[in-house]
């Protein structure tokens, strides 16, 4: 690792060259940019790695075409031209991106989930029993309870599926959010979902894994 204090535009001297020089020392086969709202970045670190390297670009979910004006989508745009490539979180957010003309045909766009795990599979059964987990499916939803994370459209999905799976259960796990109080009132006054949901509440992050070698308590 190597750590640079550079803040600001990289179009002045001051800021980009410390950055560049750092890319020219490990010539690199590919530059992982984290962030599109920074265009100029992106075609600064183009010109000076010319073809020698990938430049991949990855959102993360904070910036959405048809929020943003026409500027700042060209704007976005003007950056995601000098890529060799775009990750997002989803294939659904990768149609927004292409039909707001966002990212230029050219450049392929990858649906990428951006967080690493050393989670590993787990008895069934304990982790049904100490996740309090239900249901013949088992559905999770973890996560706050928020607008971004759209429980309540979770809620109405997983109700048009009872039907076909009468045994079916839906856990929230998460620690809760502004959208708490009516998931929580839904899921008590909807008679299809009353019995089949369950809101378990904030888990310590600690607690989410487990070793393998866990053993099951009787």
């Amino acid at each position: 690792y190597r750590f640079i204090a550079a803040g600001g535009a990289p179009m002045s001297g001051r800021c980009a060259a410390p950055v560049l020089s750092a890319i020219n020392d490990i010539e690199p086969d590919i530059v992982h940019l984290n962030g599109v709202l920074a265009p100029d970045w992106i075609r600064v670190i183009r010109s000076a790695v010319g073809s020698a390297a990938r430049v991949v670009v990855q959102d993360h979910g904070g910036w959405h075409p048809d929020d943003a004006s026409a500027w700042a989508r060209w704007r976005v745009r003007s950056g995601l031209a000098r890529a060799d490539a775009v990750l997002v979180a989803s294939s659904g957010q990768a149609g927004v991106w292409r039909r707001r003309h966002v990212v230029p045909a050219r450049v392929p766009v990858f649906d990428v989930m951006e967080g690493s795990t050393e989670f590993s599979p787990q008895p069934r059964a304990w982790a049904r029993r100490a996740r309090r987990v239900a249901g013949a499916p088992a559905g999770l939803h973890g996560g706050r309870l928020t607008a971004g994370k759209d429980p309540l459209t979770v809620l109405d999905g997983f109700a048009r599926c009872v039907s076909e799976g009468p045994d079916a259960h839906l856990t929230f796990v998460g620690p809760g959010g502004a959208l708490e109080p009516l998931v929580r009132q839904r899921c008590a006054t909807d008679p299809v979902l009353r019995s089949r949901t369950t809101i378990t509440g904030a888990v310590r992050h600690a607690d989410l894994p487990r070793p393998r070698n866990h053993r099951l308590r009787p």
